[in-house]
């Protein structure tokens, strides 16, 4: 980003951090978009999914029982053709580093940060990309968690909490895209700021940040 438009972008997130009254909350991710979240709102991660990613699939498994995963399981490392960056293994589900320089690093960082999880304010996100399934979509929406959405293609009458966000479908992929792209190269915003997630946090679900938006 050209530094005019940073300028613009610290202009808008601290615009964010100023209407945020929730603060000491986890967000569970399957991919970055936790990470971005948290450095948009000056926030200290308070999460283990961050700069990675993992299967739809392996997320839900994750969610259903986070103590078997995040308390009682060790990672250990496991290599796999074709990716050039550091993945791991908990039981049996995979974390992919994408953006952790070794096998190392990306340990460290989960083991350190699983630490912190506020298990009394948590926030659940996922994407209908990466082989999600609509009966993954259906399993998500399952989960015994009060703030949690999932990004998806197309409204699902069936999947409650899903929410569709503006020019965020994919028609090559058939999927939805990366949430992290500017929305144009004359932009600040990215395709996640159509989710005003400032109010999401500071809401008491995603059924009264509907109401409300």
């Amino acid at each position: 980003m050209k530094k005019p438009w940073r300028k613009l972008r610290f202009l808008k997130d601290n615009s964010d951090r100023k209407r945020l009254h929730n603060k000491n909350f986890t967000i569970f991710s399957t991919n970055c978009i936790g990470g971005v979240i948290y450095h948009n709102l000056g926030l200290k991660f308070l999460s283990p999914t961050i700069n990675l990613w993992i299967s739809p699939e392996d997320y839900i498994k994750l969610l259903k029982d986070p103590q078997k995963y995040l308390l009682n399981s060790d990672m250990h490392e496991i290599k796999m053709k074709n990716i050039d960056y550091p993945v791991g293994r908990l039981n049996d589900i995979t974390i992919y580093g994408q953006h952790y320089i070794n096998f190392d690093e990306l340990k460290y960082k989960w083991n350190e940060r699983k630490k912190r999880i506020n298990w009394n304010n948590t926030f659940v996100f996922m994407i209908e990309r990466d082989g999600c399934t609509y009966q993954d979509l259906l399993n998500f929406d399952r989960l015994p968690y009060k703030n949690k959405v999932v990004f998806t293609q197309k409204k699902y009458k069936d999947v409650k909490s899903s929410m569709v966000l503006p020019n965020s479908y994919d028609k090559e992929n058939k999927n939805v895209n990366n949430l992290l792209q500017y929305k144009s190269s004359f932009s600040i915003l990215e395709t996640i700021d159509e989710f005003d997630y400032v109010s999401f946090f500071n809401s008491e679900g995603l059924h009264l940040y509907k109401e409300k938006h």
